[in-house]
C-alpha cells in the first residue's frame, strides 16, 4: 500500500521499505498497462468476492479512480476502489502488518474519498500471513468507523496450492471460490516458499486457465503483486512473463488502448496539449508512489511546466531521482 500522512507521523518500516523498492531493471510497466491490470482485477473479483468472503456488499462493476488531491495534503493512491451495483464505493486494502496507526489512516482515506465523491463507502482490509487479528472499529463520541477484516493468514496456502493443482490437472473448471483462492493464495500462510515465489507459482497456475479467465487471473495477480510487493517486483515479474509470451495479449491490448485514448485526447485538446498533460500526469503518478507526502509547491511547478521536451527530460530524471531535492534540481535545470 502507498500512503500519505502528515510529516510528523511515521509509517511502519515494512511499508517504507516496500515503497522504496525501485526497479533496477530496464523494463517499466506503463501507466496505461497498470490501469488495464486494475480493470482486469475488477472483472475477476466481480462475481465471487462477496460470496466467498461473506461480505455484505453488492457485486463490483468497475474500478474507480483512487487519486485524491487535497489542498494541503496529497494522498497516495489507495490500493483499490471499486464501484458497486448500488453506486456505492468499495475501498479495498491489502495489509502485510498492523499498527495502531493503520485504522486511523484508513479513516483518513475514507473521509477524503467521501468528501470528494459524496458516496457511501464500504472498506475491506485483507491481511496477509503475519496478521491473525486486528481491530475493525473506531468508536468515539463523535463518530463510529468500521471496516471488514479478512485474515488470509489463517488459511494454509500450501494446501490451497495443491488443491488448485489437482483441479487444474484434471481439467475441471474452477469454482468461483477457487478463482478467489487462486488470486489470494500469495497472502495465505506459507511454510516453504517466499512470497514472490508464491506469486510466480500462482501466475503459472493462472496460465492453465482458459481465456478470458487466464488473462483476468494473470492481470489480477500482477495487480495484487503491485499492491503487496511494489513496483519493482511487478516490473520484474512482467518482464519474466513477457519472455514466455504469456502476457503479450494481456498487456498488448492495454497498451494499444492507451495509445488510441491518447490519439483521441489529442484530437479533442490539440496534440501538443494532450502530450503535455499526459507527461505531467505520469510524473505526478511516479512521485506520488515514491513519497508519502507530495508538496503542493512541487506539484504546482510540474503542472505549470508545459514544454514537452522539458517534461520528457523531467520524467527521466524523476525515475532515477533518489530524493525530492534531486527532483527540484531537475526542475531548476
Amino acid at each position: 500500500t502507498r500512503r500519505g500522512q502528515p510529516s510528523e507521523n511515521k509509517e511502519p518500516a515494512s511499508k517504507q521499505t516496500r515503497r522504496k523498492r525501485r526497479s533496477s531493471n530496464r523494463f517499466q510497466v506503463t501507466a496505461h498497462a497498470l490501469d488495464g491490470l486494475l480493470k482486469h482485477e475488477a472483472e475477476y473479483l466481480a462475481d465471487a468476492l462477496a460470496t466467498h468472503f461473506h461480505l455484505p456488499i453488492p457485486a463490483i462493476i468497475r474500478p474507480f479512480p483512487t487519486e485524491l488531491p487535497q489542498l494541503k495534503l496529497r494522498l497516495q493512491r489507495l490500493d483499490n476502489v471499486f464501484e458497486t451495483r448500488d453506486t456505492a464505493l468499495l475501498h479495498f486494502e491489502h495489509q502485510t502488518d498492523h499498527t495502531p496507526e493503520t485504522l486511523p489512516r484508513f479513516l483518513q482515506y475514507d473521509a477524503a474519498l467521501y468528501a470528494e465523491t459524496k458516496r457511501d463507502i464500504r472498506t475491506v482490509v485483507i491481511y496477509g500471513p503475519n496478521v491473525r487479528w486486528a481491530p475493525s472499529r473506531i468508536r468515539t463520541p463523535a463518530l463510529t468507523y468500521r471496516v471488514h477484516n479478512i485474515y488470509l493468514g489463517r488459511r494454509d496456502g500450501e494446501r490451497v496450492y495443491r488443491d488448485l493443482q489437482r483441479t487444474l490437472a484434471a481439467g475441471t473448471p474452477l469454482t468461483s471460490g477457487q478463482r478467489i483462492d487462486l488470486l489470494f493464495q500469495p497472502l495465505m500462510r506459507q511454510k516453504r516458499r517466499p512470497q514472490e515465489q508464491v506469486f510466480r507459482d500462482a501466475v503459472a497456475q493462472a496460465g492453465q486457465l482458459p481465456a478470458p479467465d487466464q488473462e483476468r487471473a494473470i492481470a489480477s495477480l500482477l495487480a495484487l503483486a503491485y499492491h503487496v510487493l511494489g513496483e519493482s517486483a511487478l516490473n520484474t515479474m512482467v518482464e519474466e512473463l513477457m519472455t514466455t509470451n504469456l502476457l503479450v495479449k494481456v498487456l498488448g491490448d492495454q497498451l494499444e488502448k492507451g495509445i488510441q485514448q491518447g490519439i483521441e485526447r489529442g484530437r479533442e485538446e490539440g496534440r501538443e496539449e494532450g502530450i503535455v498533460r499526459a507527461r505531467q500526469q505520469d510524473i505526478l503518478r511516479i512521485l506520488s508512489r515514491r513519497y508519502p507526502i507530495l508538496p503542493d509547491r512541487l506539484a504546482a511547478r510540474i503542472e505549470q511546466t508545459t514544454d514537452p521536451d522539458r517534461l520528457a527530460a523531467l520524467l527521466d530524471a524523476v525515475v532515477d531521482a533518489p530524493s525530492l531535492d534531486e527532483v527540484y534540481l531537475a526542475l531548476d535545470s
